[in-house]
């Protein structure tokens, strides 16, 4: 027998304490700034799309595939495409949508001991440490927000060294050379390269691989690819560790649409073109863009710092400086991204690369600001 019960008008906190870890809840939530502007150079996105006889070719593939039917739950064949076009085996590739979430597999099925994480760095890895109540230390950068070997924790055996090189948001890379030196010394702990933005880079941890078998490197098609709307990644390394990592991996994870569109690009010479000399572009680009606001800056105090990737952070002379500047670039329709939350970012806003119509326009929008 059940007697009718009135419902709680709201949950609260010792409702969510049956279910949740504190870690969870005491765990803040990835945001981004919704504000919609003419320009929108905060998300390290390519400033152009694909060329629409590409797009239109991908549709046309889509309106071929079933829609009513699930896509290959482990995506063999565009896994075996995108292991050719890259040169590597497919069963040293794991495809997700997205890298941060084959990231969260890592942390969930790699993180049993210490997860060390630079710290400035893209906040997902530090979020996600605290979600899933993991230990978590900090790999400072230095003061001119450069990789320092010297500041790295202790790396216990078993750790997870994570790193974005070229990092998000300060643009600095490990060199190979450094990173080598990490890997040989502890062999018993997994390094994951973010490589988001190697492309836009002249060396990449890829390289690696075959002689390290404790390095990964995740890579997305978000940037230089112009794909950010596919939500693709794809992570690289040892057959073993790959293997285990896609337990994690939930079956259908790459939808139709991706699957359609990373299948054509592998398989057409032209778009692959196209992304080549668009990341050649972005290269001459950010080096203009960065460089002209550094000389507007001068007088200001401002600092534009040595970049390898498709944006730059730049500093500001004083902590009240940065929303003054950056509502000012809202007001001329420019979004760019504030990034002074995050610890040692106290005075910084990223850019990222635009087009060459929209670098002037921020150009003299910055220009308008400094007077």
């Amino acid at each position: 027998m059940t007697t009718d019960a009135t419902p709680p008008s709201k949950l609260g906190s010792s409702f969510l304490n049956r279910f949740c870890k504190q870690s969870l809840l005491d765990s803040p939530t990835y945001s981004i700034d919704k504000f919609t502007a003419e320009i929108k150079i905060d998300q390290n996105e390519m400033p152009w799309d694909w060329p629409k006889k590409h797009k239109e070719a991908v549709a046309a593939n889509l309106v071929g595939a079933a829609w009513n039917r699930y896509p290959d739950a482990h995506s063999i064949e565009l896994n075996a495409k995108l292991a050719d076009h890259l040169g590597v085996a497919e069963n040293s590739l794991l495809t997700s949508s997205g890298s941060d979430s084959i990231l969260t597999m890592l942390l969930r099925g790699f993180g049993n001991t210490k997860i060390i994480g630079l710290d400035p760095s893209f906040p997902v890895t530090k979020i996600q440490a605290g979600v899933h109540d993991l230990r978590f230390a900090a790999w400072p950068l230095d003061e001119n927000f450069q990789f320092d070997l010297d500041k790295i924790p202790e790396i216990e055996p078993g750790s997870l060294v994570i790193f974005a090189s070229p990092n998000n948001p300060t643009g600095s890379v490990l060199e190979l050379s450094a990173l080598k030196r990490l890997l040989s010394s502890h062999p018993d702990s997994l390094f994951i390269a973010d490589e988001a933005y190697a492309e836009f880079h002249d060396q990449d941890a890829k390289a690696l691989l075959a002689q390290f078998p404790n390095l990964l490197s995740l890579r997305t098609l978000s940037k230089a690819w112009a794909s950010a709307g596919l939500r693709f990644g794809y992570a690289l390394g040892d057959p073993a560790i790959i293997a285990e990592l896609k337990k994690f991996r939930l079956p259908y994870a790459v939808n139709a649409f991706s699957s359609c569109a990373v299948e054509y690009f592998t398989q057409n010479k032209e778009i692959q073109t196209w992304s080549q000399s668009k990341v050649s572009s972005v290269k001459s680009l950010i080096k203009t863009f960065s460089g002209e606001t550094a000389a507007i800056g001068t007088a200001a105090g401002w600092k534009v710092h040595p970049t390898a990737a498709n944006f730059f952070l730049l500093s500001v002379a004083e902590t009240t400086e940065v929303p003054l500047l950056y509502n000012h670039l809202k007001t001329h329709g420019i979004l760019v991204r504030n990034v002074s939350q995050g610890k040692g970012l106290e005075r910084c806003l990223r850019f990222s690369c635009g087009s060459p119509e929209q670098i002037d326009k921020a150009l003299l929008a910055l220009k308008a600001y400094v007077g």
